[in-house]
């Protein structure tokens, strides 16, 4: 799975959004959390997740 936003933690910050090297991530509109708008193209490398200072982001492994 990609990375899932617990979007009750996230304060739209953006970081994970400027950060993702496979711009997979976004911004949601009228939301403030941010979202893998492309989850079959995340590449797992979790560079968003080290950038997120409210740990609002997680993998979930099946």
């Amino acid at each position: 799975m990609p990375a899932i936003t617990i979007e009750d933690k996230c304060v739209g910050c953006g970081r994970c959004v400027a950060i993702c090297p496979g711009d997979v991530r976004s911004l949601s509109t009228g939301d403030p959390a941010a979202i893998t708008k492309y989850p079959n193209e995340c590449w797992y490398c979790g560079c968003c997740r080290r950038v997120c200072p409210s740990g609002a982001i997680t993998y979930l492994f099946t």
